[in-house]
Formats: structure tokens, C-alpha cells, sequence
């Protein structure tokens, strides 16, 4: 039973796909952006050290 448990733990942790692949277009205005040199980077990396989305510049409007 606990040979069971252990294959099934292992069966079901390798069965999802990444969530972000690093696709370097996120939307369809992104090929556009940088075509412009406006494209925001994906993550900033805050004051701990830690990466972050970068939610503020990819969100903010455009020149």
C-alpha cells in the first residue's frame, strides 16, 4: 500500500506543464513594443533579492 501511495505521489507530480514557458511574446502587442525598444522586462527583482512580476511597467501606457 505504501508502494502504491509512493508510484501514485510520483505519477501525479510530473503530469503538469509549466505555467510561464519564457515565450518571449506574451500578447499580441508585445512584437510590436519591441519592435519600438518599449518592451518591459518580465520580472524585476525587488530589494530582498527575490523576482517579481513586473506588473507595474507592462501594465503602465505607452509613449
Amino acid at each position: 500500500m505504501i508502494l502504491a501511495a509512493a508510484f501514485a505521489a510520483l505519477a501525479l507530480g510530473g503530469c503538469s506543464r509549466e505555467l510561464f514557458t519564457g515565450d518571449p511574446y506574451r500578447s499580441q502587442y508585445d512584437r510590436y513594443d519591441q519592435a519600438q525598444s518599449q518592451l518591459a522586462e518580465d520580472t524585476v527583482v525587488d530589494a530582498y533579492g527575490n523576482r517579481r512580476p513586473n506588473l507595474r511597467a507592462r501594465l503602465q501606457p505607452r509613449d
